[in-house]
């Protein structure tokens, strides 16, 4: 079976082998095995990957405006107002981009076959 882009299948939240089955169970809870082509996912740990990289993007798109809020010269009503709709956006986009990100990691490191390190031991002289 021809694996699928695995970009393409993380945004839609689907595995990465069939391009079918879901991914998660709960909000962010991955399911075991593809329910589909019963690809396994047991082994699979995304970290805190997910996490740093939205984290950084949140950072990057709306730490400018939160800076340039206060500078606008708007009475404090409209900046306090102002400030809570680009809070309430990132905090959107966070919560959407860890479900994502968590998705797209997940069938990347299933695509690549990426797996914990392992480490030989020196032989003993």
């Amino acid at each position: 079976m021809a694996e699928h882009n695995p970009v393409l299948t993380g945004l839609r939240g689907r595995c990465s082998t069939c391009g079918q089955g879901g991914v998660f169970e709960g909000y962010l809870k991955l399911k075991p095995k593809c329910e589909v082509c019963g690809a396994d996912w047991s082994n699979a740990d995304t970290g805190d990957g997910p996490s740093f990289f939205v984290t950084f993007a949140a950072l990057i798109l709306f730490a400018p405006l939160f800076f340039l809020l206060p500078v606008t010269g708007w009475p404090w009503p409209a900046l306090v107002l102002s400030v809570a709709v680009v809070a309430a956006a990132m905090l959107a986009f966070m919560l959407w981009g860890l479900r994502v990100g968590k998705a797209i990691l997940l069938n990347i490191q299933l695509a690549n076959r990426a797996e914990e390190a392992r480490f030989e031991e020196p032989p003993i002289s």
